[in-house]
C-alpha cells in the first residue's frame, strides 16, 4: 500500500529550523550534551503495540546510513545562512546511534550525545514513527487494498480542495507547510504541497522542509526551537541569575548569527509574559516578528500588539506566525480577529499534512537534559509543561511565571 521506499530518503528531509540550531550549536557549544526522548501525548493510543519495534530500528538505521550530497551542501549554502566551518562539518554527518525499545505499550527512543549531532534526530524520528503508526492504523481501519487507499486519498484530496477555498475566501491568508512530524505518510505531504502550488499558490508561502521546498523551489522556512531556550538554561543555569540571562542571550547569539534574516522568536518557553518583559526596546524594533505555540492565539495576539504599540513600533509592521492546532475554524477565527493589525503568516501542521480520516497523534521529541542538568519547558498552555516539577517550580520562580491558560476555557 505504501510501498516498499524507505520512509527518510533523504538526510534534509526535516524541519529548517533544525539546521538554524545546530549550526548555532557547532559552533558555540560543540562539546555540550544532550538528551532527546520520544513521548506520545495521546497516551491512551497504545503506538508500541501496533508497530512492530524491529520496523522501527529497520528504519532509523537506515536514515543513520544517510549523507548529504553535493548538491544539498549546495543548496545550504545557496541560502547565504550557513558558513563554510557549518558546512564542511555536514558533509561527514551523520545521525548518531539512538536507543530504541517498547514500553507499556509505547514507543521509547533516546538519542544522547553531542546536543549538535542529535538534535536533527527529532523531526526525523517523529516522521518515521508517524508512518509506521499511520500504516497499521489504517490495516486496523480496514484501508487493505490499494484501491481504497487511493479513495481514501481522493478523499483527502477533496478536504484540501474545500480548505484551501475557504481559505482563500477570507482573503489574504498566507500558509506555511509545518507538517513534516506530523505527516501522515512522506508521499502525502508532496501530494499536499502539489496541490496547494498548483491550485492555491496565492496561499501558500513556503514549507518547513528542506528537502521538500528544494524539489518543489519553494522558500525552506523556519527559525527557532524551544530546544535552543531550553539548552541554554541548562548550559548557563547553574544560578538563578545565570539560568534568568539564559534566555536574552539566546537572542543575542541568533542575532548575532543570522542578523535579521531568521529574526521571527519563539516566546513561550518560560511564558509569553517573561518574554515580553525579557525582550529590550531595540531587540523588539529590530526583530521581525514572533512564532505563536501555544496558549490562545488571539489573546497572543493581543498582548503583542499593546506590546509594540507601548513602545512605539507600529505592530503592522511585524510578524505573527501561530502554529499551534490550526484547522480551517481557527485560522478563520485568528484571521477574523487580527488580520490587518499585524502581518499574518500561518504554521500550519498536523491538519494540513495527516487529515485522511486516521486518528492523528500528539508525539514529541523534547530535549530533556543537556550539560548535566534536566531540561524545562513553561508553555502557555497548561499541561504542556515539561521537566521535573522540583526544577519547574524554579524556572517559574525564576521567570516569574504564574501559569498557563486552559485552552477548553477560551476555545
Amino acid at each position: 500500500m505504501f510501498g516498499d521506499d524507505p520512509i527518510i530518503q533523504t538526510i534534509d528531509d526535516l524541519d529548517l529550523y533544525k539546521p538554524n540550531m545546530q549550526q548555532v550549536l557547532f559552533l558555540k557549544h560543540r562539546q555540550v550534551r544532550g538528551t532527546f526522548a520520544m513521548h506520545n501525548r495521546t497516551a491512551m493510543v497504545r503506538v508500541g503495540d501496533m508497530v512492530p519495534i524491529e520496523a522501527v530500528r529497520e528504519q532509523f538505521d537506515h536514515a543513520r546510513t544517510l549523507r548529504h550530497t553535493d548538491a544539498q551542501i549546495a543548496n545550504y549554502r545557496a541560502t547565504g545562512l550557513y558558513g563554510e566551518p557549518y558546512l564542511s562539518y555536514l558533509k561527514d554527518y551523520a545521525l548518531p546511534e539512538i536507543e530504541l525499545d517498547a514500553r507499556d505499550g509505547q514507543i521509547v527512543a533516546c538519542a544522547e550525545g553531542p546536543l549538535c549531532e542529535v538534535s536533527p534526530w527529532e523531526t526525523i524520528a517523529l516522521a518515521i514513527v508517524n508512518e509506521l503508526y499511520f500504516r497499521a492504523a489504517a490495516k486496523q481501519s480496514g484501508i487493505t487494498t490499494e484501491a481504497a487507499f487511493k479513495a481514501m486519498c481522493r478523499a483527502g484530496e477533496e478536504t484540501l480542495r474545500r480548505k484551501g477555498h475557504a481559505l482563500r475566501a477570507l482573503g489574504g491568508v498566507q500558509i506555511i507547510e509545518f507538517g513534516t512530524r506530523r505527516r501522515a505518510f512522506r508521499a502525502w505531504q508532496k501530494r499536499v504541497l502539489e496541490i496547494l502550488k498548483d491550485e492555491f499558490p496565492d496561499l501558500l508561502v513556503g514549507t518547513s522542509n528542506v528537502a521538500l521546498a528544494r524539489e518543489f523551489g519553494l522558500l525552506a522556512k523556519g527559525t527557532i526551537a524551544h530546544e535552543m531556550f531550553m539548552a541554554y538554561a541548562c548550559i548557563y543555569g547553574g544560578t538563578d541569575e545565570g539560568l534568568r540571562a539564559s534566555h536574552n542571550r539566546v537572542l543575542q547569539d541568533w542575532e548575532a548569527q543570522y542578523g535579521d534574516r531568521l529574526s521571527i522568536a519563539l516566546t513561550d518557553t518560560f511564558g509569553t509574559d517573561f518574554f515580553l518583559h525579557d525582550m529590550t526596546p531595540a531587540q523588539a524594533a529590530f526583530w521581525r516578528g514572533t512564532r505563536q505555540d501555544s496558549g490562545d492565539a488571539i489573546a497572543f495576539g493581543e498582548k503583542l500588539i499593546a506590546f509594540y504599540e507601548r513602545l512605539g513600533i507600529d505592530p503592522a509592521t511585524k510578524v505573527l506566525i501561530p502554529s499551534d492546532g490550526l484547522d480551517v475554524e481557527e485560522i478563520t477565527r485568528i484571521h477574523r480577529a487580527l488580520h490587518r493589525r499585524i502581518i499574518l503568516f500561518y504554521g500550519w501542521g498536523t491538519n494540513l499534512t495527516n487529515d485522511l480520516g486516521i486518528k492523528t497523534l500528539s508525539l514529541v521529541m523534547k530535549l530533556i537534559a543537556c550539560a548535566g542538568r534536566d531540561a524545562v519547558k513553561l508553555s502557555d498552555t497548561r499541561g504542556k509543561h515539561m521537566g521535573p516539577l522540583a526544577e519547574q517550580e524554579r524556572y517559574k520562580r525564576t521567570f516569574h511565571y504564574d501559569g498557563g491558560i486552559d485552552l477548553a476555557l477560551v476555545r
